[in-house]
């Protein structure tokens, strides 16, 4: 609309420019349009900015569509009045050619709106000129004349300037009202959707408030159901409360269980285990869970492990012993009851294990200690008797050696005189191997240093071991005192040295240790030993051979067993260590695994002070001849043969047979004794017992006691120096050489 009122702005300023090339238009008439041109203009300006702020505020303005009739309608209203209205024939030409474009473009009712708001403006118009508000027709009036008549120049530039412009605004009003024509059609069309939506949108709402209420009955179905479902739940997890903690106490319970439990699945997979269960094994329960239960069971005892299983389904509880392996390859012994679950039938059950191998070695070495001990019984009574006959035999030989009639040139005589005491000795040290091996002997009883052995049996392997062995000592500084005999101790080490080589044909090392340990409690390594809490020597053997395997692990103790060829062993060497430690109080203790080598644990009580006189003396010294000797023996003829050897040698004799006998004779009233020789046993009462009684009275008499088999509660009497005082031993049997020195020595230290 804008660009209609432009158009007719641009051509009069053209045509007031340009004069003299339309020389038909009067200059007047042009000016005066082109003020009325203006003055639409800005017009049109405002009702634009109107229209602009208009559809700002309500986007959906409908007014705006009727806005070019009204403008239509005051421009021919205003060109009207300018040429003064009715009195010229431009007013009706205003009013006809608008009302067909209105039609045309705005329909009926918007064009007769328009000749109607066209008709008003007129009227008022009309009416202020009448009251002479405002001039009649100043563009008319202003007209130039020509003869009293308009002039024809301005008329015809009048009308054609009228007549464009008029054209111009119906081409562009039609073209405008078109657009907005479709604008509002397609407003319709989008007004016709958005109600359709609305539809839709009152449809859905409808349906929703269907749904809802639906689903408000469902819901509320469904909440009584969860309430209804949550109290039942409620119940029963309180109910599973206390499962639960009576499951969890269950199972604290099995998880510190001393014994091993462990839950086996029909495949025979293991589907659980607690921690002692695994630590048996040495894995984690982790690992143990889905191996078979064949993997943890030593191969020869698989069968029988499985034919229990398969008792189950008729009794469901089998108890049995077998084998198990550790995670590391090692072994032990387990006691295991198999119990069936009675909810499956296809072979599921539980485990209940304990480890009996340390009950097995116990058994083992008690069985050892008892077989030892009867051995030992045996072999030192049949020792003991032995030694008293040769003991008469000894002493009856030296006697008839010395009488003139068999020492002055019967050397046939005395041939078999030698004979007789060559063979009694023999005799002796045959009875003496004997006992070193089940019982303990007093020759060589004396305080040793242990490491002082350990030094002289190493100083002298060297050649015996050969070069592809090495020694390694790990010895202290301080003194390890014990009360033995050092000739056994050194042959046990060197023993076990030997054992060691032979552990490892293709070379290697011995470890030799020795440190003092202190024993507070009972160790069960040492269970078939009499030891008692104290301070004791430890010796440790190790090498890194070939090991012991565990079937032969339990006889090495055995006398006679040996894995050596025939000739090359005696299987004497380890029955002497156990012997040994065992009459010194101490104990022994082998550690070995297949591939892995072994290590021997000696303990030994360490000695507190060292006997005044316990072994016997090396030496030559001479025996005072002459003096008074109680001589106490219950073999009579042993006694017999004493007092006649002693009374010989120029002694005052008096003979008993037991240690009452010897509290008699040595009573108050009775004269002294220079020296009391006693046998260690006798009946009624013993030497050693007798000995107690002499020192309880106060008598200081020295005391020589006679034995062919100290036992170890003897060996262990005999150290206590306390109450016995100071005494020495003479081990049968003994010829007159010994019997004279013994008695010298006594005297001479009274």
């Amino acid at each position: 609309m804008i660009f209609l009122v432009l158009l007719p702005v641009v051509l009069l300023v053209a045509a007031s420019i340009g004069r003299d090339r339309v020389p038909f238009l009067d200059s007047q008439a042009v000016e005066l349009l082109l003020r009325g041109c203006l003055l639409s203009l800005a017009s049109w300006i405002l009702i634009l900015l109107a229209a602009i702020r208009a559809r700002r505020t309500n986007p959906e303005a409908a007014w705006l569509a009727h806005l070019p009739i009204q403008l239509y309608s005051i421009s021919n209203a205003f060109n009207a009045y300018m040429l003064g209205i009715f009195t010229n024939p431009f007013a009706v030409f205003a009013l006809a050619g608008g009302l067909p474009v209105a039609l045309l473009a705005y329909g009926a009712r918007r064009a007769w709106l328009g000749a109607l708001f066209f008709v008003g403006l007129i009227g008022a118009a009309t009416v202020a000129t009448q009251l002479g508000a405002i001039p009649y027709g100043p563009l008319m009036a202003s007209a130039p004349m020509v003869d009293d008549r308009l002039s024809v120049v301005w008329v015809r530039g009048f009308g054609l300037v009228v007549a464009v412009g008029c054209a111009v605004l119906m081409f562009v009003s039609y073209r405008m009202v078109a657009e907005i024509r479709a604008r509002e059609g397609e407003m319709r069309a989008k007004h016709a959707q958005l109600f359709r939506v609305h539809e839709d949108l009152v449809q859905a709402r409808h349906d929703l408030e269907l749904s809802r209420d639906a689903l408000e009955r469902r819901v509320r179905l469904r909440t009584r159901e969860l309430r209804e479902t949550n109290e039942r739940l409620r119940a029963e997890a309180a109910k599973r409360s206390e499962l639960s903690a009576d499951l969890e106490a269950l199972r604290l319970v099995m998880e510190d269980a001393v014994e091993g439990i462990a839950w086996i699945g029909g495949d025979g997979r293991v589907e659980g285990v607690n921690g002692a269960y695994a630590k048996m094994h040495r894995v984690s329960a982790e690992s143990m869970r889905g191996t078979h239960w064949k993997e943890w069971t030593h191969c020869d005892d698989r069968d029988l492990v499985a034919r229990a299983t398969a008792r189950l389904d008729a009794d469901p509880r089998q108890e049995l012993e077998f084998r198990g392996l550790c995670g590391d390859g090692s072994g032990f012994y387990g006691a295991v009851v198999l119990v069936g679950d009675s909810r499956d039938g296809g072979g599921r059950h539980f485990r209940f294990l304990r480890d009996v191998s340390r009950n097995r070695e116990l058994a083992e070495q008690l069985t050892q200690s008892s077989k030892m001990d009867a051995i030992g019984r045996l072999a030192g009574g049949v020792a003991h008797d032995f030694n008293n006959q040769l003991a008469a035999i000894l002493a009856s030989a030296d006697q008839l050696a010395e009488r003139p009639e068999f020492a002055d040139g019967n050397e046939d005589v005395r041939e078999l005189l030698e004979w007789i005491h060559t063979s009694a000795q023999r005799g002796a040290c045959l009875t003496r191997q004997l006992l070193d091996f089940a019982r303990p002997q007093s020759e060589g009883l004396e305080v040793i240093d242990v490491n002082d052995s350990l030094r002289a049996v190493i100083a002298i392997l060297g050649p015996v071991l050969g070069t592809s062995i090495r020694v390694r000592a790990e010895l202290g500084s301080a003194r390890l005192p014990v009360l033995g005999s050092a000739s056994r101790l050194d042959a046990s080490l060197m023993n076990l040295a030997l054992n060691a080589r032979d552990a490892m044909p293709e070379g290697g090392e011995i470890l030799f240790l020795a440190r003092v340990e202190h024993l507070v409690e009972p160790d069960l390594r040492f269970a078939g030993f009499r030891m008692l809490p104290g301070s004791y020597a430890r010796i440790e053997v190790e090498d890194g051979g070939t090991g012991i395997p565990d079937e032969t692990l339990g006889k090495v103790f055995e006398p006679f067993f040996t894995t050596k060829a025939p000739g090359e062993g005696s299987g004497l060497g380890l029955p002497l260590l156990y012997n040994f430690v065992s009459e010194m109080g101490g104990g022994v203790s082998i550690e070995s695994s297949t591939g892995k080598g072994t290590r021997v644990t000696i303990l030994l009580p360490l000695a507190q002070s060292p006997p005044a006189a316990l072994a016997d003396s090396i030496g030559d010294r001479r025996s005072r001849v002459g003096g008074s000797v109680l001589v106490a023996e219950d073999e009579e003829i042993v006694r017999r043969v004493l007092v006649k050897m002693l009374t010989h040698d120029g002694f005052e004799v008096v003979g008993c047979a037991n240690g009452e006998e010897v509290l008699r004779e040595c009573g108050a009233d009775r004269p002294g004794f220079d020296v009391v020789l006693m046998d260690v046993r006798m009946p009624v009462l013993g030497g050693i017992e007798a000995l107690r009684g002499l020192r309880a009275r106060g008598s200081r008499v020295p005391v020589i006691l006679m034995s062919g088999n100290l036992a170890g509660a003897e060996v262990e009497a005999l150290a206590d120096h306390e109450s016995l005082g100071d005494f020495s031993v003479l081990n049968k049997p003994f010829g007159g050489p010994e019997l004279a020195k013994a008695i010298g020595e006594a005297m001479e230290g009274a």
